[in-house]
């Protein structure tokens, strides 16, 4: 099952990942370039701080350690660089992305049958597409690129652990780390599938407010007195939304917060096993 939901997964984000490309190539290789660099840097930082402390307990030449010190300072002024440099990217992929989007709902409005604009589920579709098209393709951008740099992050700070730490407290910190992982990707699938289901009732209130605030309509509203029994409709129908919304809301949080007191008890265990182990010599 795990590795049916894996195989979904990547279908999915594959879609994502060849519409990014295919609005700015360049810039997606540059952001990648940039990403990677951004995940390797912060460990050099700390590779050179343990050297350094390495180097002043066993008397090295000051000369030795002060060029440690002097590497540690710019490690850490190419990471701020790096963090600088990747927003730059990820704005301007975001900017790219979301006019190649709005370009291609456009092209594909045009192109479809004059019978599409009958059917409700074309309006859903398009309603989703619009009303996602200013800021999703940006989300879309920075999960991806933080997908990358957490994966290369993750590699490092495995590696750096092995090389530091006993290999069953490395286990036991990659194993605690799991839970809020599917504790996310979870209420990232509900959340995709209400959204789904929600969308006729979200245009119907958008269509209910286009009624009660615009100026085509005024005249009969107050005429037939029908505002107050629209108003009343919009007002039901935003709050069944908004409780629902807080519903899932509510759940995610819960998870994350049995997932974080797992992270932490997993974390805490480590410290404790090796502290013991350090005083036992």
């Amino acid at each position: 099952m795990n590795t049916l939901r894996q195989k979904n997964a990547a279908l999915h984000l594959m879609p994502a990942v060849r519409l990014v490309w295919q609005s700015a190539p360049r810039l997606m290789i540059v952001s990648a370039i940039v990403v990677a660099l951004q995940a390797v840097m912060p460990l050099v930082p700390l590779y050179l701080v343990r050297s350094i402390v390495n180097a002043i307990a066993d008397g090295m030449q000051r000369s030795y350690v002060l060029t440690l010190v002097g590497a540690a300072g710019a490690a850490t002024m190419i990471t701020m660089a790096l963090r600088a440099a990747a927003a730059y990217a990820g704005e301007a992929q975001a900017h790219s992305l979301s006019d190649y989007v709005q370009s291609l709902i456009h092209r594909k409005s045009l192109e479809v049958d004059l019978e599409y604009y009958d059917r409700p589920g074309f309006f859903d579709k398009l309603h989703r597409a619009q009303e996602e098209a200013p800021y999703r393709p940006a989300a879309v951008v920075d999960n991806i690129m933080v997908l990358l740099r957490t994966s290369i992050s993750l590699a490092g700070i495995i590696g750096l652990m092995i090389y530091v730490l006993p290999w069953y407290t490395v286990l036991v910190l990659v194993a605690a780390s799991g839970p809020l992982g599917i504790v996310r990707s979870v209420a990232s699938r509900r959340q995709f599938r209400w959204s789904m289901a929600h969308t006729a009732a979200e245009r119907s209130v958008l269509y209910l407010n286009w009624l009660l605030t615009g100026k085509s309509h005024a005249k009969e509203l107050r005429l037939f007195g029908l505002s107050p029994l629209l108003a009343q409709r919009s007002a039901a129908s935003r709050a069944r939304l908004r409780r629902e919304r807080l519903s899932l809301s509510a759940q995610r949080s819960r998870g994350e917060v049995l997932a974080y007191v797992l992270q932490t008890a997993a974390v805490f265990t480590v410290v404790g096993l090796v502290t013991a182990q350090a005083l036992r010599g």
